[in-house]
């Protein structure tokens, strides 16, 4: 996916008022958000048609210009290429380890048995996962009557250009809410309980997930290396560590 892109899709999404309520459960690193959408939309509003959706270049490097105005560029830049999820292979790393977690609990006993450290560590990380209730009751409790006039001319524009209807796209946008929160608690508790791990159970960590990669339709060859993703979101973890902006 290019750059600019990557952005425009970025920005039409945290343009939105029905993400509003989400932004400290998806790290979004804006510190004025009213602001920042008002700029958006501003910018957006007589562009965004049917016709010019995928014409997107000069909106993306408008929109990265209009966040230059702020002091979360260097944040917003990497919550863009790190935590928002567009298409695969998008966030990568935190669907194969959470799956690798989840599959560790559930075969526990069926001669897929870790090192008695690393089913303890799965047993956390899968605790912190589960307890979703409160987002999965908004998002629940949402209803398409609900939509921002705004949000109706964004998505309606979206559902047309990609030749899908409205509810699809609705449908679709509370997903990627639903899972982008899934994977940031999942980097959190790793924080928590795996981020001053050493290389030598890393790797051992490494090995075992590369065992249990069948298990999950992955290959052993693509799968990242457990807490890479630290070195490129540290400064998103500090800010999110205990979900406050």
């Amino acid at each position: 996916m290019l750059l600019e892109e990557r952005w425009f899709l970025s920005a039409l999404f945290l343009s939105l008022d029905l993400t509003d309520e989400f932004f400290s459960d998806l790290w979004v690193p804006i510190a004025r958000p009213e602001h920042f959408r008002r700029q958006l939309r501003n910018f957006l509003d007589d562009r965004l048609t049917t016709e010019t959706y995928y014409d997107n270049k000069e909106l993306g490097y408008a929109i990265m210009e209009i966040s230059q105005t702020d002091d979360t560029f260097d944040l917003l830049n990497t919550w863009v290429h790190n935590i928002m999820l567009l298409r695969n292979p998008d966030r990568l790393a935190e669907e194969s380890w959470s799956s690798i977690v989840f599959e560790t609990i559930e075969r526990a006993g069926e001669g897929f048995a870790p090192p008695e450290w690393i089913f303890e560590t799965v047993s956390l990380l899968k605790s912190a996962q589960s307890n979703r209730r409160n987002i999965e009751d908004r998002i629940d409790g949402w209803d398409d009557e609900m939509l921002s006039p705004w949000d109706q001319k964004v998505l309606t524009v979206t559902a047309s250009s990609i030749d899908v209807e409205l509810s699809s796209v609705i449908d679709d946008t509370f997903a990627k809410i639903d899972l982008m929160d899934k994977y940031n608690r999942f980097l959190r508790a790793w924080e928590e309980h795996c981020g001053q791990l050493s290389h030598a159970p890393l790797v051992e960590f490494w090995e075992w997930g590369k065992q249990m990669t069948p298990q999950i339709g992955l290959s052993s060859v693509t799968l990242p290396f457990p807490g890479g993703w630290r070195f490129e979101i540290k400064n998103l973890l500090a800010r999110f560590a205990s979900n406050n902006i």
